[in-house]
């Protein structure tokens, strides 16, 4: 009798603990002028989380990222939902498939980020109270928009997750000796790295402009003790090299006096460490 209650128990635990979190979200689409743009806003029924996260997906995602199972937000999802942990609205914007938050430029591709910093952003914020933290998380091209609006004013989020962001120590512009030098020094794929060049110069157009926007001259210049903590994670064999780049601005954010939540982590392009990760968006 004992051993068939034991059986019962370990069965219904593992059948609880497979159940998903129940997601109710409100997605829409903006069209003003020629550009449009689609958000969610995603929650987790039974949450008591007052908290906001503002999520920016990574290439080739869409405002839709999060309700994914079998990606990084669904392990997110899961890890609350097993730790009974209530779980943050979850704010996503989005402009497609491939884009960056840069400021005007001259180009059609510029002043996103003014859009989503002065019409966007405040706009969502205003439909939430004033109770909770205001959460930025960003994952890979991501991640370089949501350090984007974190070093335009650090102080407008309580914290900021940055996970295997697309930033590097190679400028769009660089020179074939500079980028082979590149790929030697980080091992990233050759392949890889024409790519990334490609796609920054739909959104850079020269080597002036990217003095102004690359994460690690930015943070030089803007950070500080107040700034808000960060959590950064990067894969140790980033096959684009982001591992550098990544590391360069962990060290930068800690000669400044940010307190920095730092993680390397083995394997390629955007490996995760969902424990510490789910608490740093999580804890108090």
């Amino acid at each position: 009798m004992k051993v068939l209650f034991l059986l019962f128990v370990f069965s219904f635990h593992t059948f609880a603990s497979s159940e998903k979190p129940v997601l109710e979200s409100t997605c829409e689409e903006t069209d003003a002028d020629t550009l449009t743009w689609d958000t969610c806003i995603i929650k987790t029924k039974g949450s008591k989380s007052k908290d906001v996260i503002y999520y920016f997906h990574g290439k080739d995602g869409d405002e839709k990222t999060w309700l994914e199972n079998y990606s990084v937000t669904g392990m997110l999802r899961d890890y609350w939902q097993e730790n009974n942990i209530d779980a943050p609205t979850v704010v996503s914007v989005s402009f497609g498939p491939i884009w960056l938050l840069v400021k005007s430029n001259g180009t059609l591709t510029g002043g996103l980020l003014e859009l989503v910093s002065r019409k966007i952003l405040p706009e969502l914020n205003s439909r939430f109270g004033n109770e909770g933290k205001r959460i930025l998380l960003g994952q890979s091209m991501g991640g370089f928009n949501a350090m984007q609006l974190y070093l335009e004013d650090s102080l407008r989020f309580d914290k900021a997750a940055f996970i295997c962001p697309a930033i590097g120590q190679l400028s769009p512009f660089a020179s074939d000796e500079e980028v082979s030098d590149y790929i030697k020094r980080t091992k990233a794929s050759p392949d890889k790295v024409s790519d990334l060049i490609r796609l920054s110069r739909m959104f850079i157009p020269d080597l002036g402009f990217w003095k102004k926007t690359s994460p690690l001259i930015l943070a030089d210049k803007v950070l500080g003790e107040e700034s808000s903590p960060i959590y950064l994670s990067a894969s140790l064999e980033d096959d684009y090299g982001f591992y550098e780049g990544s590391l360069l601005f962990k060290n930068i954010s800690k000669r400044k006096g940010v307190e920095i939540n730092w993680r390397p982590l083995s394997g390629k392009h955007c490996s995760h460490d969902i424990i510490s990760l789910g608490n740093f968006l999580t804890e108090r």
